[in-house]
């Protein structure tokens, strides 16, 4: 039993050595120093590379423990340029290393070699970033009083347009909004992108320009091109394009609809991306559509060019409205009447205007009167009709109306009925509706 006790404490105490050792080698970078990189307005240009930021104190551990390593961490609220600088003078029996990672993870080498100032750069997304500098001694040398290790981070912002990355179609960066004009929209290509997406929306049929160009050096190589928007769950409908260092600047004559630009690029090239598009609406609208229209209504609806204003002009006086997100329009009027003759045409917002669509308001016919009694010798003429018409009651040239408050008619001539004379009778409503002509032979 005491043996077994001993043998299980002696794996424990191993195991615990062990896991204290691997701990010991383990990255801790809860307490690694906030740095602040310093702004540059061009990565590329060393001179802006000045000052240095750090000096890292490395002398006790290094000639303690033959191994000295510091931490820090720097935040990136915008995506950058971000170029990693750093000198060492130790010796050439010690081997300084600077890594950078984004999980205090370190697994990639950003620089190396000593006695010479190294630096490195990289494009990389916002967020927050550890440095491990580390240099570690080869053999017995120790570091002298004068021993240095240097260390500066420098960072050039880029902008992005917008919250998405714009790495997918589905989440392209939007560069218009469906506005006409010029309209400019920036993306970045970084390590983890092959894409770069834009979109932009045209409202009616439009003469499009796009001109896509880049921020990186001269040696990549990248591709645009054009795509029209097929609907859900269909491809992308490709349109033209563009390869190599120039710019896509083709003009499309487009439809309204919604359209995606598309940059690729070659392995290892990341940079800035601009692209500008000019649309320009200098296509007149279709004409409006609309039914024809009766009496008795007090509006024109229909539909035309999403976001143009409709006009009707009703004699002298001209009435109009503005579509809506999907073309529908309607303009209150008047009381239409029998006979008003309506000019209805759309102008877009750039003061395109399309042909004239005419109508005349047509008759909504009315039920026939009927005459009961038209008997000769009387000069009375009696029947029914809908309340609130006016009867019109025709004899011998004459014509005599009345306006009724009740279905039931009387309306006295001016002369007698005579045997075989003609009696035409008709009503109208206050819209001009008519009925038609109701014809009685006296008897």
């Amino acid at each position: 039993m005491k043996l077994r006790k001993i043998f299980f404490g002696l794996v424990t105490m191993m195991i615990m050595t062990l896991s204290f050792a691997i701990m010991s080698y383990a990255d801790d970078v809860s307490k690694a120093t906030e740095i602040v990189p310093i702004d540059v307005t061009n990565y590329e240009d060393t001179t802006q590379q000045t000052p240095w930021m750090i000096d890292v104190d490395i002398m006790e551990d290094y000639n303690t423990n033959g191994r000295a390593t510091s931490y820090y961490k720097f935040s990136l609220d915008k995506p950058a340029y971000v170029v990693f600088k750093a000198y060492a003078d130790i010796s050439m029996r010690s081997h300084e290393v600077l890594y950078y990672s984004q999980t205090g993870v370190f697994t990639e080498q950003v620089l190396s070699n000593p006695d010479e100032i190294r630096y490195s750069e990289c494009l990389l997304e916002p967020g927050t970033y550890y440095i491990k500098y580390e240099a570690v001694r080869e053999g017995s040398f120790l570091a002298d009083e004068d021993s240095q290790m240097l260390l500066s981070v420098f960072k050039q912002d880029l902008e992005r347009t917008g919250k998405t990355k714009g790495y997918s179609a589905s989440e392209a960066i939007n560069i218009n909004n469906g506005k006409y004009g010029k309209s400019t929209a920036y993306g970045v290509m970084s390590d983890v992108a092959e894409y770069q997406w834009f979109r932009f929306d045209v409202k009616s049929k439009s003469d499009v320009s796009v001109d896509v160009s880049s921020l990186w050096d001269s040696s990549g190589i990248f591709g645009a091109a054009v795509y029209k928007y097929a609907g859900e769950g269909k491809d992308l409908e490709k349109l033209d394009s563009a390869y190599g260092l120039k710019n896509l600047d083709d003009k499309f004559t487009l439809e309204a609809g919604t359209y995606y630009i598309s940059i690729d690029r070659t392995e290892g090239t990341t940079g800035q991306i601009k692209t500008v598009i000019d649309v320009k609406d200098v296509y007149a609208p279709a004409s409006p559509k609309t039914k024809s229209y009766k009496s008795g209504t007090k509006y024109i609806k229909g539909n035309a060019e999403v976001g143009s204003t409709v006009y009707a002009k009703i004699g002298k006086k001209t009435y109009k409205a503005v579509t809506d997100k999907y073309g529908v329009f309607k303009i209150k009027t008047p009381v239409l009447k029998v006979g008003n003759k309506i000019s209805v045409y759309a102008k877009d917002e750039n003061g395109n205007k399309s042909t004239t669509t005419k109508l005349i308001v047509k008759n909504r016919k009315l039920a026939s009167p009927k005459i009961k009694t038209a008997k000769r010798n009387t000069k009375l003429v009696k029947g029914t009709a809908k309340k609130g018409v006016t009867v019109y009651v025709n004899y011998k040239g004459k014509t005599v109306k009345k306006k009724l408050t009740s279905k039931n008619y009387s309306i006295r001539l001016s002369k007698k009925l005579t045997k075989g004379a003609k009696v035409k009778v008709k009503v109208v409503d206050i819209y001009g509706n008519y009925s038609n002509t109701v014809t009685y032979k006296v008897k």
